[in-house]
C-alpha cells in the first residue's frame, strides 16, 4: 500500500518561516502521533467526509462504469492508467472524465464543440452501467459492487466528539442509497452536501459545499477528508485542514505525496485509519 512505513515532520526554510510538510520514511504509526496533527485535531469542530474513494469503495462500479461506457463508444475499455491520469488533473466527475477519455485517447469525436450534444449520450450510457435497473429497491448495476469502508462504531464514536457531514460530488440518490445500505444515515443526517449543491461556477465547486456545511454544523473549525487533489485544494481555499486518504482499489505509487502537493496536513492508507487517529484524545 503506497504510503505505508512513512509520516510527515514540520521543516523550516533557513529563514525559519515558511513551515511545510514533507515526507520522512518513519513509522506509519507516528502519523497518528504527530504534534502538528494532534494540535489541529484539538481544535476541530466538525470532520466532513468525501465520499467516493473514502466512505465507499468505488474502484468496482464507477471505474469500471468508465472503463465500459468509453468501451461502448470507441470499442475499447479505458484502463487503469487513463483514469488516473484524468483524475490527477483534478476531474472529479466521472462523466466528464469519460469523455475526455474519447476525446483525447480514443479520438471518438472530432471536435470539443461535440460535446452539449455527446454529453447527454455519454452520460445515459454510464448510468445504466452504475445504476443498471432497479428491482425490488435495488439496482442490477456496478453500483452492487460498492461497500462501505467506514467502521460503523468508529463513526459512532467520531460522532460522540465532533459534529460530522459529508460534501461529495456524487448525485444525492447515490449517496442516499449507500449510506442506507450500510445503515450510516443518522451519522450525517442532514448535513450531506452532493453534486446538486455545488456551485459549478466556482473555480473549485466543493469550496462553497464545505463552507455551506460548517456553517449547517455551526463549526468555526473543521477537516476534511478526502481522496481527490481538489479535495485538499477546496479545503484549503476555505481554511480548514485538508486531511488526505489514499483511494481504495487504485495503485498509484506517487498518490500520497500528490495529495501532499495539494495541500494535505497527513495522508492515511485508508478512512478507518484516520478515524482512528481522531479518536486517540477520546481514548
Amino acid at each position: 500500500m503506497p504510503g505505508e512505513g512513512k509520516d510527515f515532520i514540520l521543516q523550516k526554510s533557513s529563514s525559519g518561516m515558511n513551515e511545510k510538510l514533507v515526507n520522512t520514511p518513519q513509522s506509519n504509526s507516528r502519523k497518528l502521533q504527530s504534534p502538528i496533527f494532534r494540535n489541529k485535531v484539538t481544535k476541530t469542530e466538525a470532520v466532513l467526509f468525501d465520499m467516493d474513494g473514502v466512505l465507499r469503495d468505488v474502484s468496482k462500479s464507477y471505474r469500471m462504469a468508465i472503463k465500459k461506457t468509453v468501451g461502448r463508444l470507441s470499442g475499447t475499455d479505458a484502463t487503469n492508467e487513463e483514469i488516473s491520469k484524468y483524475k490527477s488533473l483534478g476531474i472529479n466527475n466521472d462523466w466528464e472524465l469519460s469523455y475526455q477519455i474519447l476525446l483525447y485517447e480514443r479520438s471518438t469525436f472530432a471536435t470539443y464543440q461535440e460535446k452539449v450534444t455527446i454529453m447527454p449520450i455519454v452520460t445515459a450510457i454510464f448510468q445504466k452501467f452504475y445504476l443498471g435497473d432497479s428491482v425490488n429497491d435495488k439496482f442490477t448495476g456496478y453500483i452492487e459492487n460498492e461497500r462501505f469502508m467506514a467502521d460503523i462504531l468508529l463513526l459512532q464514536k467520531l460522532k460522540s466528539k465532533y459534529k460530522l457531514g459529508i460534501v461529495s460530488t456524487a448525485p444525492r440518490n447515490e449517496i442516499d442509497y449507500a449510506l442506507g445500505k450500510a445503515k450510516a444515515t443518522d451519522l450525517f443526517h442532514p448535513v450531506i452536501y452532493a453534486m446538486e449543491d455545488l456551485d459549478e461556477a466556482m473555480e473549485i465547486p466543493k469550496a462553497s459545499a464545505i463552507e455551506n456545511a460548517m456553517g449547517h454544523l455551526k463549526a468555526k473549525t473543521a477537516c476534511y477528508l478526502g481522496d481527490g487533489l481538489l479535495d485538499m485544494k477546496a479545503a484549503v481555499a476555505v481554511g480548514i485542514v485538508p486531511i488526505g486518504i489514499l483511494p481504495a482499489g487504485i495503485n498509484d505509487p506517487i498518490w500520497e505525496s500528490k495529495l501532499i502537493a495539494a495541500g494535505a496536513l497527513n495522508v492515511f492508507k485508508d478512512v478507518n485509519e484516520a478515524i482512528n487517529a481522531f479518536l486517540l484524545d477520546i481514548e
